[in-house]
């Protein structure tokens, strides 16, 4: 078994987000399962972003106003007879917090408490935490969401908070007949496993060897005329640029040390 302090580890290197290792004290946690360590740096995060202020962007709204309030949509105003009662169509922006960010995290709070095998003690601090989330509308996550996430301009502790948001929706399975979630090992899922190592000894190196170039590239085959197309793709997982000096990478991972075919 491999120890829960090396995967959390291993998860900040993937996720590129080493600094934020020490939210939680990981070393009096050896002995947590990782659902409840995820779990429990989550609502840390989350308290943490509550208390430094949520972000908030300017958001598109519309609304019949009396009076006037930023710009009047005419054609909406005319459709629905506003004018004659004293009352118009209007867009205008307004700060709010009810971003996608915001309801990425209070999606997964919500989430956390219908899971199965998070203690109780850490599904209290959840509670807590989603109360302060009273604002933010709750969404249905889809793989597309996260897609989302990673374009929008969010500090290091949302970019955290996200990547644990995914990890736990790639994990959990809900139970249609209870509506509960189960929280899926996915250290026993190979493919999932293998990105994941790729990112983290990726990200390790560009983290520990700051003067060498860490990239992935395509290695072209020395041959010309029709029998290229022939040819498979060839693609590092990565590549090491140290002065004169390149370094190759194949980065693989098995479940079991010695695999038998």
């Amino acid at each position: 078994m491999i120890p829960i302090k090396n995967i959390y580890y291993l998860l900040c290197y993937a996720w590129d987000k080493w600094e934020e290792k020490d939210w939680v004290n990981i070393s009096a946690e050896d002995q947590t399962d990782l659902l409840n360590l995820l779990s429990k740096i989550f609502v840390k995060g989350a308290n943490t972003l509550l208390k430094r202020g949520l972000q908030q962007h300017y958001i598109l709204q519309k609304e019949n106003f009396q009076g006037i309030k930023g710009k009047i949509d005419f054609n909406d105003s005319i459709r629905k007879n506003l004018f004659s009662r004293g009352f118009s169509s209007c867009e205008f922006d307004e700060l709010s917090a009810d971003i996608l960010p915001n309801q990425v995290i209070k999606t997964t709070l919500e989430n956390l408490l219908k899971t199965s095998g998070v203690s109780p003690i850490i599904k209290k601090e959840v509670q807590a935490a989603l109360s302060k989330f009273s604002t933010i509308k709750s969404i249905v996550l889809t793989e597309k969401t996260f897609q989302q996430t990673q374009h929008t301009k969010s500090n290091s502790y949302y970019l955290f908070l996200l990547s644990i948001s995914e990890l736990l929706y790639n994990n959990l399975l809900l139970d249609e007949n209870t509506g509960s979630f189960k929280f899926k090992d996915f250290m026993r899922d190979e493919r999932q496993m293998a990105r994941i190592f790729e990112h983290f000894i990726r990200n390790f190196y560009k983290i520990e060897l700051s003067n060498a170039k860490v990239f992935r590239e395509d290695l072209h085959w020395k041959i010309s005329g029709d029998e290229r197309q022939f040819l498979p793709k060839m693609q590092t997982d990565i590549s090491i640029q140290l002065g004169n000096r390149k370094l190759i990478i194949d980065a693989k991972y098995y479940k079991e040390t010695f695999q038998k075919y």
